[in-house]
């Protein structure tokens, strides 16, 4: 991996903890409904961005371990992407939501 691809992914990662950390700090002047919707937003971009990003770096590797590496943690990811949204979306309407 070039020093460019390595500082772009560092970059992006450390925006996306940023986003995650800015809502929860913020998350409780927020009124439920708002809150949900942000974090359901957060998570329905968070996710497929940083899977992609380990597949986009597993697709640029030659050491095999690596690309196996990256291939099972995008994985990773993305299972626990989808069972994010999948609790966001099943959650009650007139239940508080986690701050």
């Amino acid at each position: 991996m070039t020093s460019l691809s390595a500082g772009m992914l560092t970059l992006l990662l450390a925006g996306g903890v940023l986003l995650i950390l800015g809502a929860a700090m913020f998350g409780g002047r927020l009124s439920v409904d708002a809150r949900r919707r942000i974090e359901l937003a957060l998570a329905l971009t968070f996710y497929p961005g940083v899977a992609s990003l380990f597949l986009w770096r597993a697709a640029t590797q030659d050491d095999w371990a690596v690309v196996v590496g990256s291939l099972i943690f995008a994985g990773l990811v993305v299972w626990n992407g989808v069972r994010i949204v999948r609790a966001r979306l099943k959650r009650p309407d007139n239940t508080e939501a986690a701050s």
